[in-house]
């Protein structure tokens, strides 16, 4: 039961939209069920089979590498009369032993990009109290929950939805309560996984109806995960909402405990109530059945580029490179032209503009050192001209860089940039009145 109550969760079913590598909890459920079997087995083997699973989530996603991290470090002191005895710690050596050799091909190049500079932090707080769960999010049904989302639906859609999702079911929520009000040993493990990471999930500071300050002395509550973020690689995240799901985790463990309780005490009391949770979660869970993204049809002038035999690069204006924390160009009108590299992708042809996780400052400051792209951006606006500054980028420099063919996004207006373009003289190559495409 506990394992399709976290199959619907209402933080998975949202990643099916966004980040896809988050879904994968099922690394995050084996980490702490391993963590338990290491305790209760006490043996080398179960000790590998932990650091196996760390190792396959590293390569996965670091981000719940962390997690189970955490979860370790918590659970070791919550046992730590086990933990730190002669055994306890060959235990936790072989683990780490384990989890080292798995993630080594995926460690060896992070490492690299370490010493390279290669690895940027967030500017700040990264955006972390803004996406951080409310103390709301726990109790609010997502917007398309059937029973009650009609009457969250503002909460869920301003305050509590997306990245601040932390809904667990209202009996999940309810039945976790109960066990972990029960006098029963096993509750003591997830007890702290709850607490440790619902209260990692608030963020640096308390959000309490999507109301919080931002510094300490203007009603502001300061939270750990303040601290949190200050430690390496953790500054490199921004969305500490995510540590909910370990919270969820915890929550849904707590609720098997006390139907356990209740099967035993009272088994056909624990019957219609695990069918009652059965049903009722599920029902509320269940994933919208269409997502409406973006329209799939392809600009014209895209299918005429794809016919010809001219390889290299399109360029798009306006021009833009984007990553977690910020975009660079196209900024005075705050546009997000992430669409162009779909439409690229669609013609099998490069994007001169893109997407990355993260762009390191040296990174950004190579692209607008090549005249084509800082003359371009500063056209836009997304740059302060020099003094005595004009274009001066050329055919033959756009060829220099591989680029084949300049679009330009009438609907999305650069008029310097059009001026400029016409003048290079580049021949005309299809129009469908919106979008025109030269080639260089």
């Amino acid at each position: 039961m506990a394992g399709a109550v976290l199959e619907f969760l209402p933080y998975r079913s949202f990643r099916l939209i966004s980040h896809l590598n988050l879904i994968h909890i099922e690394f995050l459920v084996a980490g702490l069920l391993m963590l338990v079997r290491m305790h209760n087995k006490s043996s080398r083997r179960s000790a590998a089979g932990f650091g196996l699973v760390i190792g396959l989530t590293y390569l996965t996603d670091l981000t719940y590498t962390t997690f189970l991290v955490l979860a370790a470090t918590a659970f070791a002191l919550v046992h730590a009369r086990t933990t730190f005895t002669r055994a306890g710690l060959e235990r936790w050596g072989v683990a780490a032993s384990v989890g080292l050799i798995v993630s080594l091909p995926l460690l060896i190049p992070m490492i690299a990009d370490v010493v390279h500079h290669e690895a940027p932090v967030a500017h700040g707080s990264g955006g972390a109290d803004y996406y951080s769960a409310d103390l709301f999010s726990w109790i609010t049904p997502n917007a398309d929950d059937p029973l009650l989302g009609s009457d969250s639906r503002w909460l869920s859609d301003t305050v509590t939805g997306s990245e601040h999702t932390a809904y667990t079911g209202v009996i999940v929520v309810a039945l976790g309560v109960v066990g972990a009000l029960l006098h029963d040993k096993r509750r003591r493990v997830w007890l702290s996984i709850v607490g440790l990471f619902g209260l990692l999930a608030l963020g640096p500071y308390l959000h309490v109806w999507g109301h919080t300050g931002r510094a300490p002395g203007s009603g502001s509550i300061p939270l750990p995960y303040h601290v949190l973020q200050k430690l390496p690689v953790f500054n490199s995240s921004r969305s500490p909402g995510r540590f909910g799901v370990m919270a969820s985790i915890g929550l849904v463990m707590l609720a098997c405990i006390a139907l356990d309780a209740l099967r035993r005490r009272r088994p056909r009391v624990g019957l219609v109530v695990l069918v009652l949770y059965a049903v009722v979660t599920l029902v509320e869970f269940s994933p919208r059945s269409q997502w409406v993204l973006q329209a799939s049809a392809v600009p014209a002038p895209y299918a005429a580029m794809k016919e010809s035999s001219k390889s290299g690069a399109v360029l798009d204006i306006p021009l833009q490179w984007r990553d977690g924390f910020r975009f660079y160009g196209d900024t005075v009108a705050n546009r997000d032209d992430t669409v162009f590299i779909y439409y690229a992708a669609s013609i099998d042809r490069a994007a001169v503009g893109g997407t990355v996780s993260r762009m390191t400052s040296p990174r950004l400051a190579l692209l607008q050192r090549k005249k084509v792209y800082r003359d371009i951006l500063i056209l836009q606006g997304d740059l302060p001209a020099p003094s005595g500054w004009k274009p001066s980028f050329g055919r033959e420099d756009l060829r220099t860089l591989g680029i084949s063919f300049v679009i330009y996004h009438a609907e999305r207006p650069m008029p310097n940039v059009l001026a400029y373009i016409e003048r290079l003289g580049l021949k005309k190559f299809a129009t469908d009145g919106v979008v025109t495409t030269w080639q260089a």
